[in-house]
């Protein structure tokens, strides 16, 4: 079945954390490259643009052969909120449904991104965010929140696990999101919500330069395709080759 959806790659300028982020390179190409390169494959969107406020992008855009959607200057600033320019997309434009590829993860790959959009259809959500999963003991605000104080210790394995979003891929209904956000003022968490759970690499989200430094590395080290053999303590050896689980 062909549905009418669109995607965006929203870039703003003026990046406080790290200058100029989305066209500093990392390892040799940009990192809005990254995301571009694996959504172009995906043959089940009308139109592919990049929404930024910023002349720059429509270049990127133009040598990538894609589209640019130009952001008001309004939705562009530090204080700007998501839901404000998908709205201000969705009302000029004629999509049905929405994708949303924040390019600052870098090592998603097109098969994910194919994944995400066929969980969303399949289970006709509304809204559906990709987020990583951390099964580890968690608090906020000083109390716990996926497992209970007043017992002993639990195991992480047995932890019901967090969602952590990390808006790697975000899809939208454009009637749900419209009518959310006309009568309420917001629309991205609307209607039927499901997630898109996202593991090792694909967990990478660039927010500040010491996520930009791990990337780069790690970018390297998956280049080179290197490996590193397992090594252990002298006095491990009597053990190697031995289950030493229980």
């Amino acid at each position: 079945m062909k549905y009418n959806i669109d995607a965006i790659i929203p870039v703003r300028f003026g990046s406080k954390r790290i200058k100029g982020k989305s066209i500093r390179l990392l390892n040799g190409r940009p990192l809005i490259q990254y995301c571009i390169d694996n959504i172009k494959p995906i043959k089940l969107f009308n139109n592919i643009s990049i929404n930024s406020d910023h002349h720059i992008y429509h270049d990127i855009a133009k040598l990538n052969g894609i589209q640019f959607y130009k952001r008001k200057q309004e939705l562009a600033t530090s204080e700007s909120l998501i839901d404000d320019y998908i709205y201000d997309y969705f009302v000029n434009n004629n999509s049905d449904y929405l994708a949303i590829i924040n390019p600052t993860s870098p090592f998603m790959k097109t098969k994910y991104y194919e994944e995400a959009i066929n969980l969303y259809f399949n289970q006709k959500y509304d809204t559906l965010l990709s987020c990583e999963k951390i099964q580890t003991h968690c608090f906020f605000e000083g109390k716990s929140i996926n497992f209970s104080i007043n017992q002993q210790h639990p195991r992480s394995q047995d932890l019901n696990p967090i969602l952590a979003l990390n808006f790697a891929i975000t899809i939208l209904n454009k009637n749900v999101f419209t009518q959310n956000y006309e009568s309420k003022g917001f629309g991205l968490y609307s209607g039927k919500i499901g997630f898109y759970v996202t593991s090792g690499d694909a967990n990478v989200d660039i927010d500040y330069e010491e996520d930009f430094q791990f990337a780069e590395s790690l970018s390297r080290i998956r280049k080179e395709n290197e490996t590193y053999s397992k090594e252990y303590h002298s006095l491990f050896s009597d053990y190697i080759n031995k289950n030493t689980s229980n």
